[in-house]
């Protein structure tokens, strides 16, 4: 008798005496449309890591604080800014070594005063700008510009309309060392809070003019960012009578001048704000914001997203119907045009919403326990597999607390490290990629050791057609991705007295 072996030959031999082909061709589609259902899924997973929660340094008994914005320059090195003292003091943490670590701020004057950090941006390990406000020792809030030179932070002097009028900076981007931009608003003579920018070109700062869509009105700018010299974009919102609302403002640098660009009006009824913005392209650049029915972005009740495309600013769908839910858009972080994320609340619980090249999805949160009210603030990312959120959340005691997570891989905390070691998913993208090849391996074996039956009976005559017939049948896993529905769903309004702690953009004073 002929011996048969696993083969090239013996393989090609089956094939090509097998009557019913159809075995092998059956079982190669269903490998297929294994590789075909789940690669979509694959392809999202292996883009965006799960976001787990990391640990924050304690601010102490009793100390409420929160961060606000966070800049990202690698897994192994992030700055994260806010305030604490119920917002009295300011609060700055670095990533590094594994681990969070406050670090103190050094402040333009010598007495104790109020301050805050409202933004944070970093060039390199070794550049890296923080901006807020402080005031003076006649009360009024002046600039705050902190300077990281690689070994310490030091306050840097920067010029203001007036010593005895508001004058903050709300947020701070650079595209290299020597070319940074601030943003903000003022109080004018006349009393009217109009739009601030300031300039850094590698020895100082100067004010640099900006429009204002009408002088007589309110005109803030809160959010900057900056893709070239002759590209940057700020975001913010203004005072229009003939509306009685506050409405979207947006303007861009061209590399020598600032105007004004069009934005629609989100259809969510009363005053709308553009909280942040970010750039992953000169063409493909995203705004978010809220609209509320009061005055100020604290009474935010919907959200939308907007997208610049190289010619004009469109509204893009949200997962999040914005007339039913109660939601805000306080950060977005952009890492490519397939991938971005923005983070605020719905409700009192966080929300995260992710672009995933085609739509905007929802994203799950990480649980964080027994806390009540629970709020992103800013979003920064350096990579696909190295984005930070931060916020704050409410503990049992009644304090609102720092929170940070973080999605992709993280460095392990150094051996003197108190803080706790990140938990990792426990399947990631690749071992999942290797468990489909083991699938589909398994079948492709199958496949043949089904065709080998039917040769050995082909072979003593018999004719065996229990394969034959039939329709094969097709999977459909849905859409995939990032996960339609989040772990929580808040409906509605929050009861009344449960208004959800957010970045606060308007001018003080």
């Amino acid at each position: 008798m002929q011996a048969h072996y696993w083969g090239g030959g013996w393989i090609l031999r089956i094939l090509g005496c097998m009557r019913l082909s159809s075995i092998v061709i059956r079982a190669a589609t269903l490998a297929a449309a294994l590789v075909l259902s789940v690669g979509p899924a694959l392809a999202q997973s292996a883009t965006l890591s799960p976001f787990l929660l990391v640990s924050t340094p304690s601010l102490g008994s009793g100390n409420s604080g929160q961060l606000v914005a966070v800049a990202d320059v690698s897994p192994e090195s992030a700055w994260a800014v806010g305030n604490q003292q119920s917002g009295s003091e300011p609060l700055m943490e670095a990533w590094s070594n594994g681990a969070w670590h406050q670090v103190s701020v050094p402040l333009p004057i010598s007495q104790q005063t109020t301050a805050e950090l409202s933004d944070v941006t970093a060039v390199s390990p070794s550049s890296a700008w923080a901006v807020g406000y402080f005031d003076n020792q006649s009360g009024s809030a002046q600039p705050l510009v902190e300077k990281w030179n690689g070994q310490h932070w030091r306050a840097v002097t920067t010029p203001s309309t007036s010593v005895s009028s508001t004058n903050t900076l709300s947020a701070i981007s650079a595209d290299t060392p020597s070319d940074v931009w601030a943003v903000g608003s003022y109080q004018s003579q006349a009393g009217v809070t109009q739009t601030l920018v300031e300039h850094w070109q590698g020895s100082g700062w100067t004010i640099v003019t900006s429009p204002n869509p009408d002088p007589n009105n309110t005109a803030v700018l809160t959010s900057v960012a900056a893709l070239s010299p002759t590209d940057v974009w700020a975001a913010g919102y203004w005072m229009d009578s003939t509306t009685g609302n506050d409405e979207p403002l947006v303007e861009q640098w061209n590399g020598s001048v600032w105007n004004i660009i069009q934005f629609p009006v989100p259809d969510l009824g009363g005053d709308t704000y553009i909280t942040a913005i970010a750039v992953a392209s000169a063409n493909d650049i995203w705004a978010v914001g809220d609209s509320g029915s009061g005055i100020g972005p604290s009474s935010a009740t919907g959200s939308f997203i907007g997208q610049w495309n190289g010619t004009q600013w469109t509204l893009d769908p949200t997962p999040v119907d914005g007339s039913e839910q109660v939601s805000q858009l306080n950060g977005v972080a952009v890492v490519s045009a397939t991938l971005a994320v923005a983070v605020g609340a719905l409700g009192n619980q966080p929300l995260i919403e992710m672009w995933n090249g085609s739509r905007w999805v929802l994203g799950a949160a990480p649980s964080a326990g027994d806390a009540g009210q629970y709020v992103f603030l800013g979003a920064a990312a350096s990579s696909a597999q190295d984005i930070w959120i931060v916020g704050n959340a409410t503990n049992a005691q009644g304090n609102t607390e720092p929170v940070a997570a973080h999605s992709g891989l993280l460095p392990k905390p150094a051996a003197s490290s108190t803080s706790r070691p990140q938990k990792q998913p426990s399947a990631g993208a690749g071992s999942t990629i290797g468990s489909v090849g083991i699938v589909v391996l398994l079948v492709l074996l199958g496949a043949l050791y089904l065709g080998y039956k039917y040769y050995l009976k082909s072979k003593a005559g018999k004719d065996d057609d229990s394969f034959g017939g039939g329709s094969g049948g097709g999977s459909d896993l849905g859409p995939g991705g990032y996960g339609e529905l989040p772990a929580w769903k808040t409906t509605g309004r929050p009861p009344p007295g449960s208004a959800v702690p957010r970045r606060d953009t308007r001018p003080r004073g």
